[in-house]
C-alpha cells in the first residue's frame, strides 16, 4: 500500500509540474520597452521587443525611419523637427500573425528669446550686454568681421553676453549681429556711444500733411553747466529762431513739451509759442510731464541718425509728432490757437 501511494504523489507532481510549464510559454509579440519620447532635434529613437518568427516593422511619416528591425529591437531614426508644433508617428510592428502598435512623440522646435533686448545701447565705457537665448538647436552667433575688435560674445547658460570694449573713436558705433538657431534668424543691434558723439552740425527733414521738407542747419549744442543741450533748426526763418532744450539720460536726449521758445504775430495776434507734442486727435501735449526722444538709429552702412521718437515719455499715448504751438497766453487747450508748424517722421542726419 505505501508503495502504490509513493507512486501516485510523484505522478501528481509531475502533473503539477507539466501544467506550469504550459502557462510560462512566452507570447509570439510583446513590447518590453519603448523609448520614443524625443526633442525636437531628433536622433534614434527605439522599441525593445519579445518575439518569434520573422519581424517587420513600419511608420506612417517620411521623417521617422526604421533602421534595424531584430525579434528583439526596433531601431528608428528621426529627423529634426524644425517647427513650432509637436508631432508624432505610429510604429506598426508585426511577426505575421500579431502586431504591435507604438506612438513616437516629438518636440516642436524651441526658441526663446526676449525682443526688448534686440536692441541695446551703452555708452563708450567697456560694457558685457547680456541676453536671455534659449532653443531646442545649437545657437550661432555671427558678428561681422569689421566689429569684432571691439564687440564679442560669450554664451552661458540662459544665453549669452555681448562684450563691449571701451570706445576711444570719437564716434558712435554700432553692429547688427545675426543670430541663427534651426531655420529661425534673429537681429540683434548693438551701439556705444555718449551725448557727444552727435553734438555739431546736421542736416535734417521731416514731413507735414504728407510732403517732405528739408532742414538744412539743425544744431546740437554742447550742453551747458547744468547738462542742457540746445537744439536749433528746426523751426527758423529769417524773423524766427525758435531753439529748444533737452537733456541726455537712457543713451537718448529727452525733450519735454511745454518749452516757451518765442512769440510769433504772423496771424496777426501776439501769440506765444510752445514746443509741444502732437497726440492723436491732433492736439497739442504741453505739459512738462510729456517728452520725446531724439534717439539715435544704427543705419546699415554702420553711419548713425537721430530721430524723434517715442521714449514712452506720453503717459498712456505714444508720442509720434512734434510741434510749435500758438498759445493766447500761458498753454491750455482754452488758450491754444493752433499748431504753426507741425513735424512727423522727424531725423536729423
Amino acid at each position: 500500500m505505501k508503495k502504490v501511494i509513493n507512486i501516485f504523489l510523484f505522478i501528481l507532481c509531475f502533473t503539477v509540474i507539466s501544467c506550469h510549464d504550459d502557462d510560462a510559454v512566452i507570447p509570439a509579440l510583446s513590447i518590453i520597452k519603448a523609448d520614443t519620447n524625443l526633442k525636437a532635434i531628433g536622433g534614434e529613437a527605439s522599441v525593445q521587443i519579445q518575439a518569434v518568427g520573422e519581424v517587420k516593422a513600419t511608420t506612417d511619416v517620411e521623417w521617422c525611419k526604421v533602421t534595424e528591425v531584430t525579434t528583439e529591437i526596433v531601431r528608428l531614426s528621426v529627423q529634426e523637427n524644425k517647427g513650432y508644433p509637436g508631432r508624432s508617428a505610429q510604429i506598426i510592428i508585426t511577426n505575421g500573425e500579431h502586431a504591435k502598435q507604438v506612438t513616437l512623440i516629438q518636440e516642436g522646435a524651441i526658441f526663446i528669446y526676449d525682443k526688448y533686448e534686440q536692441v541695446q545701447s551703452t555708452d563708450n565705457k567697456a560694457a558685457v550686454l547680456p541676453i536671455k537665448l534659449s532653443s531646442s538647436f545649437p545657437i550661432q552667433v555671427v558678428i561681422p568681421e569689421e566689429n569684432k575688435n571691439w564687440l564679442s560674445f560669450t554664451p552661458s547658460a540662459d544665453g549669452g553676453n555681448f562684450i563691449v570694449s571701451e570706445n576711444n573713436t570719437g564716434r558712435a558705433r554700432g553692429s547688427d549681429v545675426t543670430v541663427t538657431a534651426g531655420e529661425r534668424t534673429l537681429t540683434y543691434q548693438i551701439m556705444q556711444y555718449d551725448a557727444e558723439n552727435f553734438v555739431g552740425d546736421w542736416k535734417g527733414a521731416y514731413v507735414n500733411q504728407g510732403k517732405q521738407y528739408s532742414l538744412p542747419e539743425v544744431s546740437i549744442s554742447a550742453p551747458d553747466e547744468n547738462g542742457v543741450y540746445t537744439i536749433s533748426g528746426l523751426y527758423k526763418n529769417s524773423t524766427y529762431d525758435y531753439k529748444i532744450q533737452a537733456t541726455y539720460q537712457n543713451n537718448m536726449f529727452y525733450v519735454t513739451a511745454g518749452q516757451f521758445v518765442g512769440s510769433n504775430v504772423a496771424t496777426g495776434l501776439p501769440l506765444s509759442v510752445y514746443f509741444c507734442i502732437v497726440d492723436d486727435m491732433g492736439l497739442p501735449l504741453f505739459t512738462t510731464d510729456n517728452s520725446i526722444g531724439l534717439i539715435p538709429v544704427l543705419l546699415f552702412d554702420g553711419s548713425f541718425v537721430l530721430a524723434f521718437a517715442d521714449n514712452g515719455g506720453v503717459p498712456g499715448g505714444v508720442a509720434t509728432k512734434i510741434s510749435f504751438a500758438g498759445f493766447l497766453g500761458e498753454p491750455s487747450l482754452n488758450s491754444f490757437q493752433g499748431n504753426i508748424r507741425i513735424l512727423s517722421n522727424c531725423f536729423f542726419f
